[in-house]
C-alpha cells in the first residue's frame, strides 16, 4: 500500500499533476479488512483497488471511487468555501457509502475499507471477474471437442444405455461433479497454476489467488461441460435408434432416457477427452491463474 503510494506521488511530481490516482488488481488489506479505496492527502494521492469493488459494474464503481478520493484529496489544496470544494463535496456524497472510512495516522491517510467476511466473499468475486472465465473457456474449445468426440462414440456403446436407465438421478449428479472437479485439478496440476506461498506475498494473499483460480476455472469447466451436454444430446437424438435400444433395455425410451444417457455420456467424456486434448499449448488457461498474470507484471 505504501509503496503505491509513494510511486503515485513521485508520478504526480515528476509530471506537476494536482493529483494522481493509482487503479490496482492486488488486494489490500487494513488487517484483516479488505481495502476498496485509500487516500492521501498530504501527498494528492489516492489508490483505488477494483477487485475489491466487486464483480457488479466495476468500471462505474471505479469511477464513483476516484470521484470520492480526488474530494478527499482536494480539501488540501482548495479553500474550503470555494465553489469547486463544493462541487466535489456534493458530487462525492455517497459515493462508496456502504464501506467504513477510516482516518489513521499523523499522514492523515484515510481508508475504505469493507468488513472481513463480506469484504472478502466481494473481493474473490471481483478477481473471478477479473480473471475473465470466458477466456478460459475459449481455451477449453479443443477440450469439449476431444470430449464430444468420446462421448458420440460412448453413445454407440450398450453398456451405456443399460447404465443411464438404472442409475438414479443422484449418482448421476455425483458422476457430474467428480468428472468437472477432476478436469479442474487435472488443469491446476498439469498446467503448474496452484499458487505456494513465498516471500515477499502474504499466505492470505496466496490463499486468494488460488481460490480465484480454483472459481473461475470451475465457472469455465461447468460451461464447458453444458455446451458439451447439448452437443451429446443432439448427437444421441440423431444416432441412437429407439428400436435398437428396446431390444437391450426394459423400460420406457423416452426423452428422460435421452437425457440420462446425455448427461451419463458427457461425464464420462469430460475426463478422457480432457487427457488427450493437448491443452498445455493453450494460453488463455494459464490467464485463468489470478497469480499468473501477477507475476508477469512483476
Amino acid at each position: 500500500m505504501s509503496s503505491l503510494c509513494r510511486e503515485a506521488s513521485q508520478k504526480r511530481e515528476q509530471n506537476g499533476w494536482d493529483v494522481a490516482l493509482c487503479v490496482t488488481d492486488v488486494p489490500l488489506r487494513d488487517q484483516t479488512r479488505p481495502i476498496v479505496a485509500a487516500a492521501v492527502p498530504s501527498e494528492h494521492v489516492g489508490v483505488v483497488v477494483v477487485p475489491a469493488l466487486g464483480p457488479w459494474r466495476p468500471r462505474a464503481r471505479a469511477q464513483e471511487a476516484a470521484v470520492r478520493l480526488i474530494a478527499e484529496t482536494a480539501e488540501k489544496t482548495l479553500e474550503p468555501e470555494s465553489k469547486s470544494a463544493h462541487q466535489l463535496k456534493r458530487r462525492s456524497v455517497g459515493l462508496l457509502a456502504p464501506e467504513r472510512r477510516l482516518t489513521e495516522g499523523r499522514s492523515r491517510g484515510i481508508r475504505y475499507v469493507t468488513p472481513a467476511g463480506l469484504g472478502h466473499l466481494q473481493l474473490l468475486a471481483g478477481m473471478v471477474r477479473a480473471n475473465r472465465p470466458w477466456r478460459a473457456l475459449a481455451g477449453l474449445s479443443k477440450a469439449v471437442v476431444a470430449a464430444f468426440a468420446t462421448g458420440a462414440y460412448a453413445l454407440l456403446t450398450i453398456s451405456i444405455w443399460s447404465l443411464s436407465a438404472e442409475l438414479s438421478i443422484l449418482r448421476l449428479v455425483i458422476l457430474m461433479m467428480a468428472s468437472m472437479a477432476a478436469l479442474v485439478a487435472w488443469l491446476i496440476l498439469f498446467h503448474g497454476l496452484w499458487e505456494r506461498a513465498c516471500e515477499p506475498r502474504p499466505r492470505r494473499d496466496t490463499a486468494l489467488y488460488n481460490a480465484a483460480t480454483v472459481v473461475t476455472l470451475c465457472l469455465a469447466v461447468a460451461c464447458g461441460y453444458a455446451a458439451l451436454f447439448l452437443l451429446i444430446l443432439v448427437a444421441a437424438e440423431l444416432v441412437v435408434e429407439s428400436s435398437a435400444v428396446k431390444k437391450q433395455v426394459t423400460g420406457p425410451i423416452n426423452l428422460g432416457f435421452y437425457l440420462r444417457l446425455t448427461w451419463m455420456a458427457a461425464s464420462m467424456a469430460t475426463v478422457a477427452g480432457a487427457l488427450g486434448s493437448g491443452l498445455e499449448d493453450i494460453k488463455e488457461v494459464r490467464a485463468a491463474a489470478y497469480g499468473h498474470h501477477q507475476r508477469g507484471r512483476e
